[in-house]
């Protein structure tokens, strides 16, 4: 039997320079007992466009397989509100980016698989003073096809 690594992506670290969360790795042989990663897996951004978004924070991933990558979905947190934002890896030792998805506060947000050909469902749930106990369902057919900034 090939023994391989379970890998767990959570808000587990705090930045090492403002104590703010950050996204970290935890890795296990045995899907029981994890060592968690000295260095954060995910901080926010220093410069660049996401900078302004992720000034505070970043934090809340949920993780979604698509083929041979993974899609993370995160909460990117500043003096502009809580943002989500995808980011995707292939080794969980580089990450990538890719968009801002929702305006205002929004967060949780889960993708969903799809059916073959068919659409991926993102699920979120809108600040409740956006709207209040409330959650919204999106549709994209493109988003596992790796352009997961068109919702």
């Amino acid at each position: 039997m090939r023994r391989s690594r379970v890998r767990h992506i959570a808000e587990a670290c705090s930045h090492p320079r403002t104590g703010r969360p950050t996204i970290g790795l935890a890795q296990s042989r045995n899907g029981f007992e994890f060592t968690v990663d000295r260095a954060p897996f995910l901080t926010p951004a220093g410069d660049g466009p996401r900078a302004a978004y992720e000034e505070f924070s970043v934090k809340d991933p949920r993780v979604r397989r698509f083929d041979d990558e993974y899609l993370i979905t995160y909460s990117a947190c500043s003096r502009n509100g809580m943002r989500v934002a995808p980011a995707r890896t292939r080794d969980s030792v580089s990450v990538e980016r890719v968009s801002l998805i929702t305006q205002g506060d929004y967060r949780n947000v889960v993708i969903s698989p799809g059916t073959f050909e068919g659409p991926n469902a993102r699920i979120d749930r809108p600040h409740l003073k956006i709207a209040p106990w409330s959650i919204r369902v999106s549709y994209s057919w493109t988003c596992a096809s790796g352009e997961s900034r068109n919702w």
